[in-house]
């Protein structure tokens, strides 16, 4: 994929994209390798959404930005992974069920791949869900291979594909470490974050990659493992910026993630209702992150404008510094 000075770059996906990891690298692989190419990037990925909600809220999430490139990744949450928990009994309607799951993805496929038009993108195959005995998470076993039905569907479908389930899982098959999918063995940690990125810029045509491997939550112990992976880090100093982008980032994300998942269907315009429906799920035994969350969209909801506005320019202050 060709970039020119001034394009912009949306990853659209669900939480895997949210999580501002791999896509903080390849943000800063460009800013620090391609500067004055200027190129812009939006993460329109949504933690817990599917391909039915991107399309749902095509204008709002993507035209609205305007890009002219994207990278498509779904697929985790698209195929229903509780058909496959331990405790569902195997009939022919559970078959029956499963199999319809992975038609209606491929089908959401196509219509994402009519709604992007003559924009130049690339569609991502699925990265695994880690099926390893060693993990203590709930085994939906099986699942993989729905998705591998998904990854291998897109390969033979579409032409502007990157390939990124198939060099994470040989990074996976290692075993350098227990696994680099995560102990929920669906998402991605930092190793994994990597992989995926050095496989989107090689994807892009990109060759000799050494990444910016400047997330402070990536520790030295993985990124000696990321070297025995052939993940070579960039020495370079750090942009000052970098941080900056990505916070802002993630709160524009967090507030689709209220939005699209907790507010589904309601009017946003209708605030004494936004208030109540949040404030019932506040009453309710949650995890702190969504407290958090849901929080400070209470508070905040009317600064998203500004919000996004100000993650623009912190990009632009990256390209300065």
């Amino acid at each position: 994929m060709e970039f020119k000075k001034n394009d912009s770059l949306c990853f659209i996906g669900d939480s895997i994209t949210a999580a501002e990891k791999y896509v903080r690298i390849i943000v800063d692989y460009f800013v620090l390798n391609y500067p004055e190419k200027h190129i812009m990037f939006h993460n329109v990925g949504v933690p817990g959404t599917a391909m039915p909600e991107a399309i749902n809220n095509w204008d709002r999430q993507f035209v609205m930005r305007k890009p002219t490139h994207a990278t498509v990744m779904f697929g985790m949450n698209d195929m229903n992974r509780v058909l496959y928990a331990d405790s569902a009994k195997v009939t022919d309607e559970l078959l029956e069920k499963r199999r319809s799951a992975i038609e209606r993805y491929k089908a959401n496929l196509g219509k994402i791949h009519s709604l992007l038009g003559d924009t130049p993108h690339m569609f991502l195959t699925p990265t695994p869900h880690d099926e390893s005995p060693e993990i203590e998470s709930p085994l939906y076993g099986g699942y993989d291979l729905a998705l591998k039905e998904g990854a291998d569907y897109i390969l033979a479908n579409y032409k502007n594909v990157i390939d990124v389930r198939t060099p994470f899982k040989e990074a996976n098959d290692k075993r350098l470490v227990t696994t680099i999918v995560g102990p929920d063995r669906v998402h991605p940690g930092n190793i994994g974050h990597a992989v995926i990125a050095k496989t989107i810029l090689k994807g892009f045509g990109f060759e000799d990659l050494r990444l910016p491997l400047w997330d402070s939550t990536i520790t030295e112990d993985e990124k000696a493992v990321m070297k025995k992976l052939g993940i070579e880090e960039n020495p370079a100093p750090k942009n000052p910026f970098s941080d900056e982008r990505s916070r802002l980032a993630r709160k524009v994300i967090d507030f689709y993630y209220v939005e699209m998942n907790v507010l589904a269907g309601v009017d946003l315009r209708d605030e004494e209702l936004v208030t109540a429906k949040l404030k019932e799920f506040l009453s309710m035994p949650i995890e702190q992150w969504r407290i958090d969350s849901y929080t400070d969209y209470l508070e905040n909801r009317h600064t998203l404008p500004e919000r996004e506005a100000a993650a623009m320019e912190a990009m632009e202050k990256m390209y300065n510094a």
